[in-house]
């Protein structure tokens, strides 16, 4: 069984979070899933100071939280734009909540699934080989920008495959990832990765640092394991 971790704040979307735990059970999946407290932006200072793998005094938040601030990072290559939220601390948040799941996944020391409320599994998962890292199982229909030149090209062939490439080449080169931050599979190593990885570069939005600039080899399914529900999120409220 895989141990899977649905991230939710506590109180909201909790239709959603049943179709999920339903959704587990009708493919038969083969997951235990339990549901994870979600940081907000009244808790995510303790929930950073209660970490181990991530040193709170050495929180850095790297990502524009106004337009004025977007721009190209010489320091990775990628164009950084603004997340359109209602309150950029909910953006934070977010990240320190798949933060601490991945810190899980390193306590844990096995691979595990990191999933927002609003996924959806369409058929059973049994598992994935070791040494993937870090592999997308979302339908990006819906779920992420260019969604789909991601999918026509993630659907030529069932199997696993690289993270594409959907920026244009005349067009700001944005950070290329999963589709969206809905539903991965992560081993511990990957993990550690990452939190390598904002020691190096600061904090970005999940869904941004995991991304093909910052880690080449990332990976994708076809065919889907899962979907978005189509809810509101969270986050962009």
């Amino acid at each position: 069984m895989t141990d899977a971790y649905i991230i939710n704040v506590e109180g909201e979307q909790q239709d959603a979070v049943r179709r999920l735990t339903k959704s587990i059970a009708n493919t038969e999946s083969d997951i235990t899933a339990k549901v994870f407290r979600a940081s907000t932006p009244d808790t995510m200072e303790q929930d950073l100071k209660d970490m181990l793998c991530f040193d709170w005094r050495d929180w850095r938040w790297n990502w524009p939280m106004s337009p004025d601030e977007e721009g190209l990072d010489l320091q990775t290559g990628v164009y950084k734009k603004m997340y359109r939220a209602d309150n950029q601390l909910k953006v934070i948040a977010c990240a320190v909540s798949h933060m601490r799941v991945w810190e899980e996944i390193i306590r844990n020391n096995r691979p595990a699934i990191v999933l927002e409320s609003d996924a959806y599994f369409t058929r059973k998962f049994t598992g994935m080989r070791k040494g993937l890292g870090c592999v997308g199982l979302s339908d990006p229909r819906g779920a992420t920008r260019r969604s789909a030149k991601f999918h026509d090209w993630a659907s030529q062939s069932k199997n696993l495959k690289f993270v594409p490439v959907v920026n244009e080449p005349d067009e700001d080169p944005v950070p290329q990832g999963l589709a969206g931050g809905s539903a991965y599979w992560m081993e511990p190593e990957f993990a550690e990765k990452l939190f390598d990885k904002i020691k190096e570069v600061g904090m970005w939005p999940n869904d941004a640092i995991i991304c093909r600039e910052n880690f080449l080899h990332l990976r994708i399914v076809y065919p889907y394991y899962t979907k978005v529900q189509g809810v509101t999120s969270t986050t962009t409220l």
